[in-house]
């Protein structure tokens, strides 16, 4: 504004009068005005400068790869070096490239989210926005798992996604009960496969063929619906007749029971004959 003749010390009286806010240095609000959460990201944008962008995991909510706004200062990455951050703002450097549209705010890519969002989440909160992405076709797997552009600390989390969303994985608990089993002495199963049963084609999440063993990783967000529910028991029926031995964890035992997860599958696998 200052650029359109208005003075300092004007817009200074303005603010201090009530007649309008500074939710961040430089950046203008009617008091009036209610600062959503969409409102503060454009904040931050105004904030940082034109070229920047929203990254991070906040990048990865504006993807719909995550369900609520994350905790604490929004990420915003600009094309130059020697933005500060502010206590609201954190403000990082990136190469200089395109970025996208979502809600009307600029973000990044989502490569460019989930690389920098390995700062924030551990791998397995990474592997469920990073899943998704694949699934939606935001990202490939070989893109999750290209070197090029990514920092040293982000390189084995990048990768272990890639291997995983190649080898299938659908959501984060498949993509780590399969990684929990080929990390063990247990056999690595085949993830995604298609049997012929009774009542038509069923998909189970992993499955062993010379076992005739077949795991599904259950989501409460999902299957506690009533039509998923019953068409769960539909299927677990049918390949149940195959007959083919069909056991069950919930993402939450798969993410915070390891132990017991693979204890429980080496059994089943054992009272289907394997022996190590």
């Amino acid at each position: 504004m200052t650029d359109a003749g208005v003075g300092q010390r004007w817009l200074r009286r303005r603010i201090n009068g009530g007649e309008l806010t500074e939710p961040l240095p430089g950046v203008l609000l009617d008091p009036r005005a209610h600062l959503d959460t969409l409102g503060s990201l454009r904040a931050a944008v105004l904030f940082a400068g034109t070229d920047a962008a929203i990254s991070h995991t906040w990048a990865l909510w504006l993807w719909g790869l995550t369900k609520a706004p994350p905790a604490g200062p929004v990420h915003v990455a600009v094309p130059r070096p020697g933005v500060r951050s502010h206590v609201a703002v954190r403000v990082h450097q990136r190469s200089p490239g395109p970025v996208d549209l979502r809600l009307g705010v600029p973000v990044v890519g989502v490569r460019e989210a989930l690389i920098g969002s390995v700062t924030c989440m551990d791998l397995d909160q990474l592997r469920f926005p990073a899943m998704q992405a694949v699934q939606q076709g935001l990202v490939t797997p070989a893109e999750l798992g290209d070197p090029a552009g990514v920092p040293r600390r982000a390189l084995r989390s990048m990768r272990l996604t890639a291997e995983e969303a190649a080898a299938g994985a659908e959501s984060g608990g498949e993509a780590k009960y399969w990684r929990l089993l080929k990390e063990s002495h247990l056999p690595t199963p085949v993830l995604q496969v298609w049997l012929n049963t009774h009542r038509g084609w069923k998909r189970v999440d992993a499955y062993w063929e010379a076992m005739n063993l077949a795991a599904e990783i259950d989501s409460r967000e999902f299957h506690a619906k009533e039509a998923a529910f019953e068409a769960d028991l539909v299927r677990q029926n049918a390949v149940h007749a195959r007959p083919t031995l069909l056991i069950r964890f919930s993402v939450r035992q798969v993410m915070a029971e390891p132990g017991l997860v693979l204890e429980d599958t080496e059994q089943n696998m054992r009272a289907q004959g394997w022996r190590p």
